[in-house]
């Protein structure tokens, strides 16, 4: 093949991977941190919850969704937290639904308890869903919204030491927040092939030049 040829092909893949790289989306994240005070005759607690998660997701691509929960403080008789649940919540815009939970401890208060004092947290801990596993698709061309709503059960031990009773004495908080709204979005639309197909007609459009006008030149040439 004439090595003009290979130039204008070479030429016209730069330019391909140049369009693909402008039209890419960049990458986003929604991060959302909640705070949340339970104040009860034992004592008060305060906990922050954090979520994160990418804003938009690529139809039949694994979804992570990363949870952190925190003991920011605890007083009087509330000493640790022995046992915590996460339970996610995703609703779509085409009416499904999907839950995921995660769990730290075990409830009720076992001899040997897990233990998160003040200061502690559990997590960063990931949640990962399998789009095309759980139906969560995106029509062809199209999106959906997903909002995401999170449950956090907290379970604490008191410590009372002047109780003549030996048994422990434990309390159950639990709180919910509406996250907020990432995107689904169907990786099998026009836009995400168009780099593609702007190249493909550069190089055709290019090459065709080079053949017309070496003919035109070699007619001019014999004449």
């Amino acid at each position: 093949m004439n090595t003009r040829y290979l130039s204008a092909i070479l030429c016209a893949t730069i330019i391909t991977l140049t369009l693909f790289t402008t039209v890419a989306p960049p990458a986003h994240a929604l991060s959302k941190s909640f705070t949340k005070d339970f104040v009860v005759s034992s004592g008060k607690s305060t906990y922050t919850f954090t979520l994160s998660s990418p804003d938009e997701m690529p139809n039949k691509s694994n979804w992570t969704i990363t949870t952190t929960l925190v003991v920011d403080h605890m007083d009087r008789y509330k000493t640790f937290v022995f046992f915590s649940s996460i339970i996610l919540t995703v609703e779509t815009s085409n009416g499904k639904t999907l839950k995921k939970s995660l769990q730290f401890g075990h409830y009720p208060i076992s001899e040997f308890p897990d233990r998160l004092y003040p200061g502690g947290k559990w997590g960063p801990t990931n949640t990962t869903i399998n789009l095309a596993e759980e139906g969560l698709e995106a029509p062809f061309g199209g999106a959906l919204d997903a909002d995401i709503y999170a449950t956090v059960n907290i379970a604490e031990f008191l410590f009372q030491p002047f109780r003549p009773e030996q048994l422990p004495l434990t309390t159950y908080e639990t709180f919910s927040v509406n996250v907020g709204s990432v995107k689904i979005v169907s990786g099998d639309s026009l836009p995400s092939y168009l780099p593609y197909i702007l190249g493909l007609i550069m190089s055709v459009t290019i090459f065709t030049g080079l053949v017309v006008r070496d003919r035109f030149i070699g007619r001019r040439r014999s004449s």
